[in-house]
């Protein structure tokens, strides 16, 4: 395995494992993967290939939480050139193509976990549970979340984002 100009090369013994590396990859993390022979000579009279296999991987992965088209979104998935996300505002699946404009927040995965300590009218109240800090943030009409629950949020600059 060595670092190269167009990213990690990993190289292996035969044709088989090459394949099944590259689609366990692309299985697990989205993406796609193209192979490439190359005629690199011949040995007695047959000829000898050497395969290349590029792996591209998504911009973004499952979980992921970015500003898309003035709204924030949760990724479901890349495939091709197009990125599926849930509009976390509307609670709508929604597919964009991965060239549209978008900036990274964070992901699911790094949500602060918060409990939900009472609900009035459209705001939620939200204890931190490792500080006790409290705070307030407005209801996402979509989602049915009651005191007591666990939620998890992601922050952006100064806006909560429930994910």
């Amino acid at each position: 395995m060595e670092e190269g100009r167009e990213g990690l090369d990993i190289i292996v013994g035969t044709q088989t494992l090459g394949e099944q590396i590259s689609r366990y990859i692309t299985r697990r993390m989205g993406g796609r993967f193209t192979l490439h022979p190359t005629l690199i000579g011949e040995k007695e009279g047959r000829k000898l290939y050497r395969i290349t296999y590029a792996v591209r991987l998504p911009r973004y992965t499952k979980g992921d939480i970015i500003f898309v088209r003035n709204t924030y979104g949760e990724i479901l998935g890349a495939e091709g050139k197009t990125i599926s996300y849930l509009d976390l505002a509307s609670g709508i699946p929604r597919t964009v193509p991965e060239s549209t404009s978008s900036r990274y927040i964070g992901s699911v995965k790094d949500g602060i976990p918060m409990m939900v300590i009472y609900q009035d009218g459209e705001m939620l109240g939200l204890m931190n549970e490792e500080t006790g800090k409290t705070e307030e943030i407005p209801v996402q009409s979509w989602r049915k979340i009651v005191s007591g629950e666990r939620i998890h949020i992601i922050r952006d600059d100064d806006r909560v984002i429930v994910v």
